[in-house]
């Protein structure tokens, strides 16, 4: 609905009003009865730049995070002939998932379907950028480089023009994260060594 102020007639101070909800100002669709999507983005993004609906989960923050990280080691170690920042993420992303579905059984993730079918018929499964291994639609839109890159940048945590992680990220995710995956694993090297297969 719209508040509007208008005068009811010629000798009068005028009115407040609500009006029917212009179809064309409906959030498509969403769930959001009230409409109040188009109110929330407008001041609480003001308040809090880096909020979304849809990147709400500090696990799809800590997944992009080490993701970006392992992607830049593998583009160190393998020189100017290395994969794409994207298909590396696109790759970590899908370890994560399985990861997360097999070891941890948590499945509480973006692409889980796909995720759980593809471990029904096996424990040994593909990784890769191409679109017959990816466990979304489309991974890059609807997986966390789509959804988390721009809450990620707001927060400072991504360089502004580049999927790089800033220098204050990467130290929190070498003392946060790498340090206790490496206890955990014995080593990342496994992490590398995957991600740098083509398949």
């Amino acid at each position: 609905m719209i508040l509007l102020y208008a005068p009811l007639n010629a000798h009068s101070n005028g009115g407040m009003f609500l009006t029917d909800l212009d179809s064309r100002a409906e959030v498509k669709g969403s769930r959001d009865p009230l409409g109040l999507v188009p109110l929330w983005s407008r001041f609480g993004r003001g308040i809090i730049r880096n909020l979304t609906t849809v990147s709400n989960s500090v696990r799809g923050f800590t997944t992009l995070l080490l993701g970006l990280y392992f992607t830049q080691v593998v583009q160190e170690g393998n020189g100017a002939d290395s994969q794409s920042t994207l298909d590396l993420f696109l790759t970590f992303e899908q370890l994560a998932g399985f990861a997360r579905y097999h070891v941890n059984h948590d499945g509480n993730f973006r692409g889980r379907e796909r995720v759980a079918a593809r471990l029904q018929k096996g424990t040994k499964v593909g990784l890769g950028a191409d679109p017959s291994l990816q466990i979304l639609g489309d991974q890059k839109t609807y997986g966390l480089w789509g959804l988390f890159s721009m809450p990620a940048r707001s927060s400072g945590l991504l360089a502004q023009e580049e999927h790089i992680l800033t220098r204050t990220a990467t130290e929190f995710v070498e003392r946060n994260y790498v340090s206790i995956l490496a206890k955990v694993a014995k080593s990342n090297r496994r992490i590398v060594d995957l991600l740098r297969r083509e398949h």
